[in-house]
């Protein structure tokens, strides 16, 4: 399956549920209204116990015994369907999809209907759920950025938990990077013996958000009132796209980067898509001319234009802190800079 999303044979359904927006590559259940802990859990098939056990090798026919333990070596795997997840040792300590779901009802209040998505990913190794916050911003007046509080849980042996602030750009759905670029407001947890004292100590977490749309809006109205003429906006995202040389050279041969033949189709294509979200992408027109309106055309083109091999690659690359989310830190870096 191209996006990942878990299928759940017994119930014939997928491990997804959304509030009223269409579920990926339409797979999953959408719901009228934002969900409780206890609705979501039953809707996104995430209310499995996952399991250790130690691992043992089949030995051959003639051997005195038909299996034998491995040492320090267990086996993560759902209780219900035996898929098995991952390889880890003893210290590896599990954090169940319900005390995951218990965190975020501990932050945001047990009971509250804030669920916006929740679902798994693979054979249930990967797990998701994203909880909006009581507060948002506005920028402009007419702008709005909500805060959305997200965990990620991996059972696999390889993936920690992460707990995350999100502002998402409504009008677009863009990912912004504001104030993600600080740890303070990312929480990896490993899977150790102390995991789950730490998530205890992670509920901190929401005093911190109180201070991030504090800077959120600071931060993005100073972008809205850097002016940026074509000229600037083309040598923005050539910055962010083209390495030195790429850049020099287009200076010496004094073509733009679709007339060069030392740029690659690819990077040409990025680079139009991005220019083209600049000028007519959704979310734009109020903010043509401005460093909030370059910026918005990257983390759009990264949000809402790339394609990814799939939806866990997406959150992996643009959430997770992979490439893109990379990138997106990157371009709003740039875009502030061009207030000098």
């Amino acid at each position: 399956m191209a996006d990942n999303i878990n299928y759940n044979e017994e119930r014939a359904t997928h491990s997804f549920v959304s509030n009223k927006q269409l579920p990926w590559h339409r797979k999953g259940q959408i719901v009228d209204g934002a969900m409780t802990s206890e609705e979501a859990i039953i809707l996104a098939n995430l209310d499995y116990e996952v399991r250790k056990d130690k691992v043992a090798v089949i030995l051959p026919p003639d051997a005195e015994k038909s299996a034998k333990f491995v040492p320090n070596t267990y086996a993560t795997y759902r209780a219900d369907t035996l898929a098995v997840f991952g390889i880890v040792s003893d210290r590896y300590e599990i954090v169940q999809n319900t005390n995951a779901f218990a965190f975020m009802d501990s932050i945001v209040g047990k009971g509250k209907a804030i669920y916006e998505t929740a679902g798994a990913l693979g054979e249930g190794e990967t797990t998701f759920i994203t909880a909006k916050l009581p507060y948002h911003i506005t920028i402009n007046g007419y702008d709005t950025i909500e805060n959305y509080l997200v965990v990620s849980n991996g059972h696999d042996g390889k993936s920690s938990l992460n707990i995350f602030l999100t502002p998402i750009r409504v009008v677009c759905a863009n990912t912004l990077a504001v104030g993600l670029q600080n740890n303070k407001f990312r929480i990896n947890l490993r899977h150790t013996t102390s995991i789950n004292s730490k998530l205890e100590q992670a509920k901190d977490i929401l005093k911190i958000s109180s201070t991030i749309t504090e800077d959120m809006q600071e931060t993005l109205t100073h972008l809205t009132n850097i002016k940026v003429d074509d000229k600037q906006a083309i040598k923005y995202f050539n910055g962010l796209f083209l390495n030195k040389d790429e850049i020099r050279r287009l200076a010496i041969e004094d073509v733009t980067f679709d007339k060069s033949s030392d740029i690659s189709s690819r990077k040409k294509n990025v680079l139009k898509a991005v220019n083209k979200f600049y000028h007519t992408g959704v979310g734009q027109s109020k903010i043509l001319g401005t460093g909030y309106g370059v910026y918005n055309a990257v983390n759009g083109y990264l949000s809402n234009d790339k394609k990814y091999a799939n939806e866990n690659k997406r959150m992996e690359s643009l959430i997770l802190g992979g490439s893109e989310f990379k990138l997106n830190n990157k371009a709003l870096e740039a875009a502030l800079a061009l207030d000098y």
